[in-house]
């Protein structure tokens, strides 16, 4: 009968002790100032063992009290040491974040710019290049190049008029936010069209390339154009493909640029935070 009492004396206790590692482990949620308390759980096993070294227990009670309470400290001394590792991981993510955000606010992180060509201010008889800006960062050190596609032979044949062919702008900074930067006019006489151009920008984060074509449809000129990025980390892809409403699209079929650029992976960029 005195081995089944002690049995069920020792099983209780192993289930109570159980029963309190798992509430150790599971509350608080989260210990406050983990490192000191990770150093006295310490300093209490070291008390714990020279007591148990010194004073040897000899009772059932004494046997059973001295593991228990080390256990209990161990349990708590692991808890601490994840919640320190996981504090540290956490804090690594946050520096990595702000490190990172610095550098992108620096290099214009995954922000593009691109160039968009129509009438302006009751135009006639001529169009306008403005530059725009997408995502979160301003862009620093802005190359831009746009080139007329049309009747490109035809400039060729006329020296004098290279320079019509190629328009050459640089902007150093180009802020968060842009919506309309005016670059340059071309003159569209009244018996043409259709107006393509190719615009070739680089900027300190990446190169971005364009087609932009323009259609006259009922006496109002309709734009399209796609923007393909090639940012210096790496990502490349379109991350930009717009047609006005009246824009014949069956028109791009055959334009070899623009089939080119739209085969590209599609990114989205974002432009907030969140």
């Amino acid at each position: 009968m005195k081995w089944i009492k002690d049995h069920a004396l020792v099983a209780c206790w192993l289930v109570a002790l159980v029963i309190l590692c798992v509430v150790l482990w599971k509350w608080p949620q989260r210990y406050p100032n983990p490192d000191i308390l990770l150093g006295s759980d310490v300093i209490a096993m070291a008390v714990l063992g020279g007591i148990v070294a010194v004073f040897v227990p000899q009772t059932r009670l004494g046997k059973l009290f001295y593991p228990s309470v080390f256990i209990l400290l161990g349990v708590i001394g692991w808890r601490l040491t994840i919640q320190q590792a996981d504090d540290t991981k956490q804090a690594e993510h946050r520096l990595n974040s702000t490190l990172t955000g610095i550098a992108e606010e620096v290099t214009g992180g995954d922000s593009f710019c691109y160039v968009d060509i129509r009438p302006w201010g009751g135009m006639k008889d001529s169009v306008r290049a403005s530059l725009l800006q997408k995502g979160r960062y301003p862009l620093t050190d802005v190359d831009i190049r746009i080139s007329q596609i049309d009747d490109l032979l035809a400039h060729l044949r006329t020296p004098q008029t290279l320079s019509e062919i190629d328009r050459n702008f640089s902007l150093p900074f180009v802020r968060r936010g842009t919506f309309i930067r005016p670059l340059s006019d071309y003159d569209v006489s009244p018996n043409v069209d259709s107006r393509a151009f190719n615009v070739f920008i680089v900027a300190r984060n990446g190169i971005f390339s364009e087609s932009v074509r323009l259609r006259r449809v009922n006496g109002s000129w309709n734009e399209a154009k796609i923007v393909a990025v090639s940012y210096y980390s790496g990502l490349q892809g379109v991350a930009l493909e717009e047609a006005d409403k009246d824009f014949p699209i069956e028109t791009l079929a055959s334009d070899k640029d623009w089939i080119a650029r739209k085969g590209l992976k599609r990114l989205t960029i974002k432009e907030t935070d969140q």
